[in-house]
């Protein structure tokens, strides 16, 4: 059987530590039966520090929000961090579809 890579897609996100955060995200496949996991983390270490909420907007057409509330963005002290979105199709075939940096302003 021949194998293939897949390679995560590239998210960039910015926002005022403090403030509500919240984008749609686009896949444009049928993701009926996804399941999601999300993280931002620590470059320095790779721990996470806090795990923003996904909410499917529309699962035939591949839509999600990632949000963070007002709470979980003062929680994080100015800087670089990563973030990453994971999917697990049904079977349980696990991807992560995006990562890339979450700056954080004061």
């Amino acid at each position: 059987m021949a194998t293939a890579e897949q390679r995560p897609g590239n998210l960039t996100i910015v926002f005022r530590a403090g403030d509500e955060f919240a984008t749609t995200i686009d896949f444009s496949i049928d993701m009926t039966g996804y399941e999601w996991a999300t993280e931002v983390y620590s470059v320095v270490n790779g721990l996470t520090v806090v795990e923003p909420t996904i909410d499917v907007i529309d699962d035939g057409d591949g839509k999600i929000n990632l949000s963070l509330t007002e709470e979980q963005t003062a929680s994080l002290a100015p800087g670089t961090y990563g973030v990453r979105i994971r999917w697990i199709a049904p079977g349980t075939v696990v991807r992560t579809a995006l990562d890339g940096i979450c700056e954080v302003l004061p």
